[in-house]
């Protein structure tokens, strides 16, 4: 049984290929690579368009939320465990 919550938004909080560069601060900084974008946006049935700087692209997913506002600005969201289905194409 599936339980459903009108303010559950299941979402991708960091979505990113490796940058082409030095490291990255993930908190902070995004860029044509993704990063840590905490847009509640990315969630089932998203298509997201990342800049590769490395062959394979070394894509990274994570920091899921179960919910969160508009953004993560204040540092405040509701963390979940997932299981992720993506299909990547190149």
């Amino acid at each position: 049984m599936a339980i459903q919550h009108s303010h559950l938004n299941p979402h991708i909080g960091t979505i990113a290929t490796a940058p082409g560069r030095t490291v990255q601060e993930t908190v902070t900084t995004q860029g044509p690579w993704g990063g840590n974008m905490d847009v509640r946006d990315a969630a089932e049935g998203s298509t997201v368009y990342l800049n590769s700087f490395n062959e394979g692209g070394l894509l990274f997913v994570g920091d899921v939320h179960a919910s969160q506002s508009d953004s993560e600005y204040t540092g405040i969201a509701v963390k979940s465990i997932a299981e992720i289905v993506l299909r990547v194409r190149s």
